[in-house]
C-alpha cells in the first residue's frame, strides 16, 4: 500500500504516484469519503469517477479531475498488474 499524506501540494502527489507506481491497476482512497479506481498506464495516470447523480462512469487523466486535489490523504492498494489483463 502507498499512503500520501498533506505536506505536499497535489501536483507533486501526482508526480510523486507517477514516478512510485507501476503499470497496474489501483484501488485509491482519498481520505475518508471517497474511493475509486486509478489506472497506470505508460507515464499516465487515470481515474474512474461515476458522479453520486449519475450512471455514467468517466475515464480521464487524474490532471484533468478538478476534485483530485480536494483530498489531503491518499491511500493507494495495487489491484492487478497482470500484463494480458491491463493490454485488454
Amino acid at each position: 500500500m502507498l499512503e500520501i499524506d498533506d505536506d505536499i501540494p497535489c501536483e507533486e502527489v501526482v508526480k510523486e504516484m507517477k514516478n512510485k507506481l507501476e503499470k497496474g491497476i489501483y484501488f485509491i482512497g482519498f481520505g475518508g469519503t471517497h474511493v475509486d479506481f486509478l489506472i497506470k498506464k505508460q507515464k499516465e495516470l487515470f481515474l474512474t469517477h461515476t458522479g453520486s447523480t449519475s450512471i455514467i462512469t468517466v475515464i480521464d487523466k487524474v490532471e484533468n479531475i478538478p476534485f483530485f486535489c480536494l483530498f489531503y490523504k491518499y491511500y493507494i492498494v495495487p489491484l492487478s498488474a497482470n500484463k494480458s489483463f491491463l493490454d485488454k
